[in-house]
């Protein structure tokens, strides 16, 4: 199962750079749990796959041109991290944005059932229940 997993992650980060944010989530469990960057302000917990559609869709609205671009993942079997970056640019500013990217993606019976957005490479792998 674990392949499939990242199979389903790689499709899914597809369908968002492409803008179906539904398909996006095709994958996720309908009680999804999203977790955004705690560092960033007004950070929560989006629950369910329509509060997760929301919340990507409000981030392409500030970020126009959002893009991620994953640079390693790593399979492990119910997990699947993600490390990359993003790139794009802002909505009324236009200042460039580009910056690292590292998410958890947990799988339950082949659903996506969480992910979180974290700081660094090493917090996603300690997240995922390894160390560097």
């Amino acid at each position: 199962m674990s392949q499939e997993n990242v199979e389903l992650v790689r499709r899914s980060i597809e369908r968002f750079n492409s803008g179906d944010l539904d398909g996006a989530l095709r994958d996720a469990d309908p009680e999804v749990e999203w977790h955004d960057l705690r560092e960033l302000p007004g950070a929560t917990v989006h629950h369910g796959r329509e509060a997760a559609a929301e919340h990507l869709r409000s981030v392409l609205r500030a970020l126009p041109g959002y893009h991620l671009e994953a640079e390693e993942i790593v399979d492990l079997g119910d997990t699947v991290v993600v490390c990359g970056r993003v790139s794009a640019h802002g909505r009324t500013s236009e200042a460039a944005v580009n910056r690292p990217y590292f998410a958890v993606h947990t799988f339950d019976a082949g659903r996506l059932s969480r992910v979180r957005i974290l700081g660094s490479r090493a917090e996603a792998l300690e997240a995922a229940g390894l160390s560097e």
